[in-house]
């Protein structure tokens, strides 16, 4: 379960996220929209610990983010939609090359 309770951004006098609440359920799908700079990939990456919010809670099955960080790391996967670093591979391809890595850690580990 993915729990975000009156999380808060700013950067400078910008406030990109505003008291943003919200839960997902285990087991359950979900899509962040939004139009550009409506705060998506700044609730992203505070959710994953890639940046620090000024306030609020983020729950990921009941670890706190910000105590768990390297743990969420390790669980949670995300893919920004302007990511491209093979513009030939498909989704498909893309995921099954990041696999092969992933699996080539846990034999050298």
């Amino acid at each position: 379960m993915i729990k975000v309770k009156n999380l808060i951004k700013t950067y400078g006098n910008f406030t990109a996220l505003d008291k943003v609440n919200f839960e997902v359920e285990k087991s359950t799908i979900h899509g962040l929209l939004g139009e550009n700079g409506a705060g998506k990939t700044t609730t992203m990456r505070c959710l994953l610990g890639l940046t620090y919010a000024d306030s609020g809670e983020m729950y990921i099955n009941d670890d706190l983010v910000a105590r768990k960080n390297n743990y969420i790391r390790k669980k949670v996967s995300y893919l920004a939609g302007d990511f491209r670093p093979y513009e030939n591979f498909t989704a498909q391809n893309y995921f099954k090359y990041i696999l092969s890595i992933e699996n080539n850690i846990q034999k050298n580990t």
